[in-house]
């Protein structure tokens, strides 16, 4: 499940359990509305007890990153695994943005950098 919110042009995503390709079909319209706002966006995405991706979720997730290489500016990823680490540094090809990885309990430090 995704829950999305806009911010100007900074988008704010929590993911919980696993992504399906649903949760695509929800965050895709506000990405495209938010790219024809905005020349650059951000993104702080949130993992709270996060699952992973179904396999449609994951080829959904992939052609949005490739999507949007050069649209994003700053990719804040918040999660409380090491694997989320390990995902955040496989991210860093997929944008010319700069991405960075936050542990849960630096949420405050992770939305005032996508913000600045």
């Amino acid at each position: 499940m995704i829950d999305i919110k806009r911010e100007e042009n900074i988008l704010f995503t929590t993911a919980t359990g696993k992504l399906e390709d649903r949760d695509y079909n929800q965050l895709e319209p506000v990405l495209n509305q938010m790219k024809s706002d905005y020349e650059h966006i951000s993104w702080y995405f949130r993992m709270d007890d996060f699952d992973g991706w179904s396999p449609k979720g994951l080829w959904r997730d992939l052609k949005i990153d490739a999507n949007n290489f050069d649209n994003l500016d700053k990719v804040a990823i918040v999660g409380e695994d090491t694997w989320q680490k390990l995902m955040t540094e496989a991210m860093k090809p997929l944008t010319s943005g700069e991405v960075k990885y936050f542990n849960e309990k630096d949420d405050s430090i992770a939305r005032d950098w996508v913000r600045n």
